[in-house]
């Protein structure tokens, strides 16, 4: 069967909406490094997450501009039935505060129920002290095996 652009999309934020830690992966002159993060996406599906600005993530991706992530589950008793959301795309952090707070109120709501360790530090010590980082999509593929069968995916492209 054929999917929609637009039914890609809403297969991905539904999917998206009920986990909360993505891996992102990044390769410098010194390596690769993979790091862990809570994150929201947005109906661009633009990936935000926040980093305090002196770990050692936020110190490797300053000068890069792709990285890969993955969110993924399957089903506790079954590991044929899997899920995931995989990805590549352009990273950088935000500069507008009006841009960063919208992210923020992104998390606020996402987390609401379980509350969020990383939102506590952010009001304790205030936004200053963080980057608001954006992984625009150039590729996402999303597994589904429950959906599509066995290995089943489907993809997007993304033309800038």
């Amino acid at each position: 069967m054929e999917y929609t652009k637009d039914e890609i999309v809403k297969m991905i934020l539904d999917f998206a909406e009920t986990k909360q830690v993505v891996s992102v992966a990044s390769i410098n002159e010194k390596g690769p490094w993979i790091s862990n993060f809570y994150f929201v996406l947005d109906s661009k599906l633009r990936l935000f997450f926040i980093t305090n600005k002196n770990n050692l993530y936020a110190k490797n991706t300053f000068n890069i501009s792709q990285v890969a992530y993955n969110v993924f589950w399957h089903e506790e008793n079954n590991l044929l039935n899997r899920k995931s959301i995989q990805a590549v795309g352009k990273v950088y952090p935000l500069t507008e505060i009006v841009d960063q707070e919208r992210v923020i109120s992104l998390f606020e709501t996402k987390y609401e129920e379980m509350g969020n360790i990383l939102l506590d530090k952010i009001r304790k010590k205030g936004l200053g002290e963080f980057l608001v980082w954006v992984i625009e999509p150039e590729f996402i593929k999303y597994l589904d095996d429950d959906r599509f069968g066995p290995d089943g995916a489907v993809s997007i492209n993304f033309d800038y």
